[in-house]
Formats: structure tokens, sequence, C-alpha cells
């Protein structure tokens, strides 16, 4: 279940147990409370996979999804900061490529936006074993570099199957029936009351 599904759950199980009609701007409030709380907890990569090597004075930090599937878009998010603090100024490009043996599948530079890290997307068009290479740059010059390799698994069109689709449909039906019972108690109460 996602982040927002539990934290309206614990919402209304709230408001439930409160017994009191709580107002909507109440209700708001709490909610982006608690989602930024929630939001403070979660590590830098979320429960994603992170490709961390320090080099000389740096430490490049990669993060992509733990499971990167053929013909589906896997976003990177490319990072690099100080090993004796947390500053991520040192870049202002990093340039990236992505091989599988000799042959080049993407090679271009990434400008570094002035919040956050810099994110990329790419659709792998096969599995196997792919080698993702970086450089980051400033002022034209190179800081520091690293590869590492990322197992790409088989995709829909490569005859697998995902359960991405199927996952979509069971969570939507799940959210669907959660929200009829919720509004269903909701209406009951008023009514009998």
């Amino acid at each position: 279940m996602g982040m927002d599904a539990t934290l309206l759950l614990v919402l209304w199980v709230w408001c439930l147990l409160s017994r009191k009609q709580v107002p909507m701007r109440h209700f708001l409030l709490l909610y982006i409370l608690c989602a930024l709380i929630g939001v403070q907890s979660v590590s830098a990569h979320g429960d994603e996979a992170s490709f961390e090597e320090v080099k000389s004075e740096y430490t490049i930090d990669i993060g992509y999804p733990k499971k990167i599937v053929a013909g589906e878009a896997s976003s990177f998010d490319f990072d690099v900061r100080q090993v004796n603090g947390t500053s991520t100024h040192a870049y202002e490009n990093v340039w990236v490529t992505i091989t599988q043996g000799k042959k080049l599948f993407f090679a271009g530079g990434l400008h570094k936006p002035r919040l956050g890290p810099t994110v990329f997307s790419f659709v792998f068009p096969s599995e196997g074993t792919y080698t993702i290479s970086s450089r980051f740059e400033k002022s034209d010059k190179e800081i520091v570099e690293s590869s590492f390799p990322v197992q790409v698994l088989v995709g829909q069109e490569d005859g697998g199957k995902t359960n991405s689709h199927t996952e979509n449909l069971f969570f939507g039906a799940l959210g669907l029936a959660l929200g009829g019972l919720i509004s269903y108690s909701v209406l009951r109460k008023r009514f009998i009351q």
C-alpha cells in the first residue's frame, strides 16, 4: 500500500475512534503534517537501490530501481558530494553513458538542476547486464567518474511477465472497495443518529 493510502487509512480510523465530526480543514492539515513527517523519515533513495563509491575526496551516489525491467522506464538520480561534508554543489553537469559490451545505447550530458538530484529516465531495450558510466564535471573539467553494472530483467516484449498492470488493477480495486466501505459507514452513522 502506498504512503498516501496508509495516511488516509490512519486518518479515517482516527476520525472514527474520536466519534466527532472533524472539519475538513483539520483533516487536510493533519494529512499534510503526516505527509511531511513521512517524507522526512524516508531515506535518500526511498525503496530504491543505490550505488555509492568514494573516489578521492568525493562520494558518488546514484539511485536506481531495485528491479529494472526491459521495455519499462527506469529512473536514475545522480549526485556527488564531498566526503567531508554534504555539499552537493561539487558539480554542474554529469556525462552519462549506457553500454552493453561494446554496444552504446546512450551518451549524453545532464545539467544539474538548482534543487534536487540530476534525474534521468531510460528504457532498456532488452534483458542483460548493462554498464552505467557517469563523469561529473564543473566548469568543463572532470571532477570524478565512475561506472557500475545493472542487471535488466526480461520484459513483456521479451516474452516475460511483469505484474505492474495486475498490481495496479488490484490496488485500484482495493482502493475503490475501501473508499466505498468508508463512505457507507460514514453515511450510515449520519442517517442513523
